[in-house]
């Protein structure tokens, strides 16, 4: 039986979207915004409440690019 949920990947291809959605209208505090080498970003989210990291939105400036 599932318990609970660690972290859960999610694919988007706007970040800054993704994080305003989660944070100002879901109320998820944001965990980290890290820019990455090669234009990565590492952006994490979790919901109020809970101590764990919750979702990661990944995406790439080269997505954006195309």
């Amino acid at each position: 039986m599932i318990t609970g949920i660690s972290i859960v990947s999610v694919w988007v291809l706007d970040q800054d979207s993704a994080k305003e959605f989660y944070a100002d209208k879901l109320g998820f505090t944001v965990t980290n915004d890290i820019t990455l080498e090669g234009g990565m970003r590492w952006l994490t989210v979790r919901p109020p409440g809970n101590p764990g990291p919750g979702a990661a939105a990944h995406g790439s400036a080269a997505l954006h690019a195309r």
